[in-house]
């Protein structure tokens, strides 16, 4: 499995169906997210809110669903709306905790769900001056580490103090080991999993820093402008963000370019059925599938879970295509598409 998620590809398939099944909601929904810990409070949240006519019945099915539901790792995530009288209530179990939330809306709120589908890759932000490095680690879009490391440096030569000369090479020393100092934090971040490091700050301290990173570090390491340590962390993740979703068009696109070759020599099969018998068979070296790929009946969804179990176990990388553009080139050969080792 090749794909950078926090859920294995059968919970990926799961969620990302149910979010598909979320399409044919009517107005107003709600939505409640809650951790397994917090099911038992879900019933006192719906009962405190009495400002929402029309969906009484659709509260009620809900608390049934919560007091029914066992404890279990994880969250529990429902949706209910009323159509033309008729309660309907979608529920999703998954193994990630999300916080609670509850709110009424138009539509169904399906960020927590989607942020938790998000195809991310590690990216290391390094922002330095010659006295201060911040490093922040992020998984996808969420930060999951802050570190902070501190130079003793002296800003300027004072009268009556050393030489110039021999200030400049404390200085230069104090330099280096200080950079010595964040490159340790950054081999201490198991750096063969991160995809991206972005360098900024004020100053040359960047720059000098670049010039003394390992060669294989350098190989993915962006130098970016307008971020400094007085940088909000809500414009660094947007950064952030910004340049993952880049990333991720560029990496999907990028591997259905591959497919162009193998499919004029027959190793790229979109035929479910044909699919499976080639994964029994050891023969599939990847399988791609399209995030708005919606299985249509039971039997057809049980095949596609089929296949992805096998393909877990046959140790075929699994690719789920979710940017619009790599989707339709992917369209192209089908919605589930494979690539054959051999024939």
């Amino acid at each position: 499995m090749n794909m950078h998620s926090i859920l294995n590809p059968q919970e990926w398939y799961d969620l990302n169906r149910f979010i598909l099944q979320l399409n044919d909601s009517e107005p107003p929904v709600i939505t409640l997210y809650l951790p397994s810990y917090e099911i038992a409070a879900g019933s006192k949240i719906l009962d405190e809110d009495t400002d929402i006519p029309g969906l009484e019945d659709v509260k009620g099915t809900i608390a049934l669903k919560l007091n029914r539901a066992k404890y279990h790792s994880g969250s529990i995530c429902v949706f209910g709306w009323s159509k033309r009288g008729e309660s309907i209530v979608k529920e999703a179990r998954i193994s990630k905790e999300v916080p609670p939330l509850y709110l009424v809306h138009p539509k169904p709120y399906v960020k927590l769900l989607k942020d938790i589908l998000e195809i991310g890759y590690q990216i290391v932000v390094i922002i330095m001056d010659h006295k201060k490095a911040k490093i922040e680690v992020y998984n996808g879009s969420e930060l999951i580490e802050d570190i902070v490391v501190r130079s003793y440096l002296k800003g300027r030569h004072s009268k009556g103090g050393w030489s110039q000369k021999r200030f400049q090479q404390n200085r230069e020393l104090q330099i280096g080991y200080f950079f010595n100092k964040v490159n340790q934090q950054l081999n201490g971040l198991k750096t063969d999993s991160i995809e991206l490091i972005l360098l900024g700050g004020r100053g040359l301290a960047k720059n000098k820093f670049l010039a003394g990173m390992e060669s294989r570090l350098v190989a993915r390491t962006r130098v970016i402008s307008g971020i400094s340590p007085d940088t909000s962390k809500a414009e660094i993740t947007r950064r952030v963000i910004s340049i993952l979703d880049k990333m991720r068009k560029m990496n999907e696109l990028k591997l259905l370019a591959g497919l162009a070759s193998p499919a004029k020599h027959g190793l790229v099969i979109a035929r479910n059925k044909e699919i499976e018998k080639k994964i029994k068979e050891g023969a599939v070296e990847k399988l791609f599938l399209a995030a708005d790929y919606y299985a249509t009946s039971p039997k057809e969804n049980s095949l596609i879970k089929r296949i992805i179990g096998l393909a877990k176990k046959k140790g075929s990388t699994i690719e789920f295509i979710t940017d619009a553009t790599a989707r339709q080139r992917l369209h192209k050969f089908g919605n589930l598409v494979a690539l054959l080792r051999y024939k």
